[in-house]
Formats: structure tokens, C-alpha cells, sequence
């Protein structure tokens, strides 16, 4: 019996091993693919990670450049007597390099952690008084993958800036004592030594002590000290010149410069560089190009610089560049800019105006020094901040001395006998001065510019007499005669000073009940006061004016050069 293949079962059998082939075929393929895939989203991957690197290792380097460029240009600026001119150091510059002197050079392909960086100069501007914006580029390529290049570019503003020693009511560079209950201080103090209290006086503000080896000073703060709530603030501060408190209003907003009565004693701080008065070319050139003046009516007192004769009225004398102001409520003494005299400035009476007089040597103020229109804070202020704009006219003038300010009338006998013992050691200390004040005596090359801290000693300078010859004259007096000095102050005790108070050396005298508007900043301070002594910092040079008036008085303080700041940000192909 014949036996039937069964075909129908063997074609499927057929079918089913084809199946099977393409099945394993595709899913080959999908493996394939699949590794591919993975292998090609590792290899993506690992080349964002790489491209994230890379922008970070541009940034780095940018950074570097940026403080590169700074300390260069710190480097030539510490070359050069005058520290505005100094700014024509970014007149010199490539796409690759800047400055003269101390040059910036710029990486170019330079190897920069496992990348290649270049960095171009793409332009300097003058963007202002002593102000300067460099705009730089950097490119960083990778070492790893061919064509992989991230790049920023910045803007970066090199300046110099009001100190913030500003920032003060009271700042000494040096120890710091606040002894007497009849001390109130509305703002803040600060040494670049140690802060002692006594007898609890009231400082409503914060507290500063510096750690400083050169001083042996640790940085601390010792006694007591009181503040005021916002309450008793709001109620007892000076309507006309103290800040006003923050919040304004219960739960209502603060405002960053109002007094908080949060008063906190910080110690162990960073000191502070109190920028000295060096080359009075530094000034000229301030009072050149701000054109700055004194009048009082329709008289030009001091037209940017003041050399003339003395009160004398004789060429060549012992009182040359000294300049005498006397201003009243309705002839005041108006100053309009930054102003240099380079002798003694003797100084009372009303003054007005927007400014900074720098004297050559002494300020003498020598009775109660008040302004024609003072700024007016109201307490409690709903609206501080369109009050600091209103108050941006009001008058702000600065005396800042290359030698000593000097409070009071000094040539009289009890002046000397109440101060003496606090204007020599072992009240005050020898120190290092800065070059340019040898020609006031105080210091010199042989003794690395040193002085001996004692200002009732003699400077080596002249004074004249009355007869119109010359004796040797004291640290603490002017060049100008004895009597003419005591004739012009008159019997009146200093009361009040209207002022912002700025000296490379010692801030002292005899006074009476007194209150300062403004600010007192010194190396050394002997003020001997009659039971109560107040300073009222004022506000507007936190910066927190509001108004062009205010921002632009700001300029004629003393100045430190900024750390390097970016005012523009972008990533570049």
C-alpha cells in the first residue's frame, strides 16, 4: 500500500523555519541597531559633558584674566605718585595685550585643564571718571573632540570708588576707644584695631574691631554699650541730620540705610585700607576736571587750585597757600566741586554748597562750622526713599588734611593743656607714613618715613610772628601767624561741625557740648569735649541718595581702586 508524503505539513514547516530566519534576522538588526544607538547617545553624551566643561573652563579662565589684568594694573598704579593718571595704563592695547609697564598678556592657544584657551581683547572705553570697561573674549577648545569650541565674552569695569570707610560715623585707623556716657553715636563704628567701650555710651549702629598684626591688635571688642529702640530713635534723634529708622511703620518695609536697632558688636574683622592723601597732583587733577571752585558772593575765593599769598599778603612767606573762610547766614562759603589748597585752611562760620576742599597740610576749624541748607530726615518717614532724593541739594562739603584737622582755638593756653596729653605717646604710637607727607614732616627715608606720633612736637616747618618773622612751628598749628589765628577764631567754644571729616593723621582739640553732622575718620583722635559729644553719620554717603546731586559729591572722597566688576554677560559661538 503506497504511503502519501503529507506536502501541506512539510510547506508549513517550510514557512515556519523562514519565519524564524527573518525574525532572528530583525531582531539582529534591532540589537544592531540598538548598540548603535546607545553607543551614538554615550558618544552625544560624553560630548555635552565635554561641552559643558569646556564652558566652564572659559569661565575659569576668564576669571584669571580679569584678576590678571587688575594686578597688573595695581602693580604700575603703585609706581605712580598720581593714582588718576594712573588710569592711562588701558590707553596701550591689542587684541592680545594691555597696559605699559605691567602688561597684560593674553593666553593665546594656551593649555588650560585638558583644553586650549584663547583669550582676544576686543575693546577698551573710557566709560567714565576713572572708570574704564575692558571687553573680553574667551574661546576654549577641546583637546579631545575635533570642532568643540564653547566661548563667553565680558564686559568688565576697572574703577576707583568712595572708600567704604565712608561707611561710618567714626572710623580710626587704629585702636579705638569710645570712653564717656556722654557719647551718642547714630551710625556705625570702626577700627583697624581693637574697639573699647567705657562708661556705656550710646551707639546706635554696629560695632567693628580689625584684627591687625601691625598693630598687635586682635580684633576685639571690649565694655558695654547702649542703643535706642525704634521707638526712642523715632522720638529722640535729630530731625535734621540723623537717618531715619526702618521699618518706618510697624511690618512695614525697610529700608536698607534707616537705623533698625539691631546693633551687633563684630569682631575679629578684616581692616580696612584707609587711603592716604598722597600727591596733592592727585587732587588737582580731581579738582581740574570738575572745574571746582570757592566763592563767597560774587568773589572766586579758590578757582581748582589755591597757591596765592597767605593772610599775610606777603609773597614767599611762611603762610604761602594758607587760605582763611569765614562765612555768615547771609554770605556763606560756597563750594561747587572738589578744591585743593596746599597750605593751611582756617576755617568757620556758614558754608554751602557741594564739595571737598583738600588742604596741603592742616585744616584748623576754628568755631562752630554749620550748613546754609542741611538735608532733613523726618521721623517717623513714610517714604525715606524720596526723602534721599529730595535731600540730594542739600548741602555736603568735605575738609579732608594731609596733616592734621585741628578743632578749636589752638593758641590758647587751656586748648594746649587739655589736649597735650593725648596728642603724644604714650597715647598715641609711632607708625609708618606714606612717602609724600615727609615735606610735612612726618617721617623720612632714613627712618622709612616713620613717625613718632608726637604732634605737640616741633615738624620742622615755620610759623610766622607777629612781627612778620618766623619761629618753628608744632604739628598741631598753622603757618599761619599766632595772633592773627586767635584774632580770627575769637572766644566762642566749637559747638557744632557740619562736615565730613577726613585727615591722614590726628583729629583733635578741645571742644564744648558738640555735635558733628557728617563723619570723622583719622589715624589718631584726641577730642576732649565738655559732657556730651554726638555724631550723626550721614546717610547720603551710603550711596543711597537717589538723585545725580548726591551720587556726584561721592566722587570727591577719597578713592581705593575697585576689585574688578562684569556689567555684561554673554556666550559668544
Amino acid at each position: 500500500m503506497k504511503t502519501l508524503l503529507p506536502v501541506k505539513q512539510a510547506r508549513r514547516d517550510g514557512v515556519t523555519l523562514a519565519t524564524v530566519l527573518v525574525g532572528m534576522a530583525v531582531a539582529l538588526i534591532m540589537l544592531v541597531s540598538f548598540l548603535s544607538l546607545g553607543s551614538n547617545s554615550t558618544q552625544m553624551i560624553r560630548r555635552w559633558r565635554t561641552g559643558d566643561q569646556l564652558m566652564l573652563t572659559a569661565q575659569s579662565a576668564m576669571e584669571d584674566a580679569k584678576v590678571n589684568i587688575y594686578s597688573n594694573f595695581i602693580n604700575y598704579s603703585s609706581t605712580t605718585l598720581n593714582n588718576m593718571l594712573a588710569f592711562n595704563w588701558f590707553t596701550t592695547w591689542n587684541s592680545s595685550s594691555l597696559g605699559q609697564t605691567y602688561v597684560y598678556q593674553a593666553p593665546q592657544g594656551a593649555a588650560y585643564s585638558n583644553a586650549t584657551i584663547t583669550i582676544t581683547i576686543i575693546a577698551v572705553t573710557n566709560s567714565g571718571f576713572l572708570t574704564r570697561d575692558v571687553v573680553l573674549q574667551c574661546r576654549a577648545t577641546s583637546a579631545s573632540w575635533s570642532g568643540l569650541v564653547r566661548g563667553v565674552q565680558e564686559t568688565v569695569r576697572y574703577q576707583m570708588v568712595r572708600s567704604p570707610i565712608f561707611n561710618h560715623a567714626y572710623f580710626i585707623n587704629n585702636f579705638g576707644w569710645l570712653y564717656g556716657s556722654g557719647i551718642t553715636v547714630e551710625g556705625d563704628v570702626r577700627a583697624n584695631g581693637n574697639v573699647a567701650f567705657q562708661s556705656g555710651p550710646k551707639i546706635n549702629g554696629d560695632a567693628y574691631a580689625s584684627s591687625n598684626a601691625v598693630l598687635g591688635a586682635a580684633g576685639t571688642i571690649t565694655g558695654t554699650w547702649n542703643h535706642d529702640s525704634l521707638s526712642s530713635y523715632q522720638s529722640n534723634s535729630s530731625l535734621t541730620n540723623a537717618r531715619p529708622a526702618t521699618p518706618v511703620t510697624a511690618g512695614g518695609p525697610a529700608w536698607d540705610y534707616g537705623y533698625d536697632a539691631i546693633c551687633t558688636g563684630l569682631q575679629y574683622q578684616a581692616v580696612l585700607t584707609m587711603p592716604y592723601l598722597g600727591d596733592l597732583d592727585d587732587y588737582k587733577t580731581l579738582a581740574t576736571n570738575f572745574n571746582g571752585s570757592i566763592k563767597q558772593g560774587t568773589n572766586v575765593l579758590v578757582n581748582k587750585v589755591y597757591t596765592g599769598v597767605g593772610p599775610s599778603g606777603v609773597a614767599g612767606a611762611a603762610d604761602q597757600g594758607c587760605l582763611m573762610l569765614s562765612g555768615t547766614a547771609t554770605n556763606p562759603i560756597v563750594v561747587s566741586g572738589p578744591v585743593v589748597v596746599t597750605g593751611d585752611v582756617i576755617i568757620k562760620g556758614t558754608i554751602k554748597g557741594q564739595g571737598m576742599i583738600y588742604a596741603g597740610r592742616n585744616v584748623h576749624i576754628v568755631s562752630n562750622l554749620t550748613y546754609s541748607t542741611p538735608p532733613v530726615w523726618p521721623k517717623p518717614d513714610n517714604n525715606p526713599s524720596q526723602t534721599a532724593i529730595d535731600t540730594g541739594n542739600a548741602d555736603m562739603v568735605g575738609l579732608a588734611a594731609k596733616g592734621n584737622i585741628i578743632l578749636g582755638n589752638y593758641t590758647q593756653s587751656s586748648w594746649l593743656s587739655a589736649v597735650s596729653s593725648y596728642m603724644k605717646p604714650t597715647f598715641t604710637q609711632p607708625y609708618t607714613t606714606d612717602p609724600s607727607d615727609a615735606t610735612n614732616g612726618y617721617g623720612n627715608a632714613g627712618n622709612n618715613y616713620t613717625f613718632a606720633g608726637d604732634y605737640t612736637a616741633y615738624d620742622g616747618g615755620y610759623e610766622l610772628t607777629p612781627k612778620g618773622g618766623t619761629t618753628q612751628r608744632h604739628y598741631y598749628e598753622s603757618s599761619v601767624a599766632t595772633n592773627t589765628v586767635n584774632l580770627f577764631a575769637g572766644t566762642n567754644v566749637l559747638t557744632r561741625v557740619d562736615s565730613i571729616l577726613y585727615c591722614n593723621h590726628l583729629l583733635g582739640g578741645q571742644v564744648g557740648a558738640i555735635t558733628f553732622n557728617g563723619c570723622l575718620i583719622s589715624r589718631d583722635e584726641a577730642i576732649i569735649y565738655s559732657s556730651t559729644i554726638k555724631m550723626n553719620w550721614d546717610v547720603r554717603l551710603s550711596g543711597s541718595g537717589g538723585s545725580s546731586a548726591a551720587t556726584n559729591v561721592l566722587v570727591c572722597l577719597p578713592m581705593v581702586n575697585a576689585q574688578p566688576n562684569t556689567v555684561f554677560w554673554q556666550e559668544i559661538p
